[in-house]
């Protein structure tokens, strides 16, 4: 049976993936995360908020230990 996976992209310190996680988790087998977590886009470097891209981080290490077998 095929598995079916959550694939969120380079996240550049944004919080777009919240929303997907959360509304598709309980339905796949796998959330893969690609990487890029605090980098941000050149374009984005005056607004770079660090204190919430730092508790974005926290979120997706709160995620990945809660749901170990599922996120990678």
């Amino acid at each position: 049976m095929p598995k079916r996976i959550l694939v969120i992209p380079d996240v550049h310190g944004e919080s777009f993936w919240k929303e997907p996680v959360h509304k598709y988790i309980d339905q796949v087998d796998k959330v893969i995360f690609l990487g890029d977590y605090l980098d941000p886009y050149r374009s984005h470097l005056e607004e770079y908020d660090f204190d919430a891209v730092y508790k974005n981080m926290m979120e997706i290490i709160d995620l990945k230990q809660n749901n170990n077998d599922k996120v990678v």
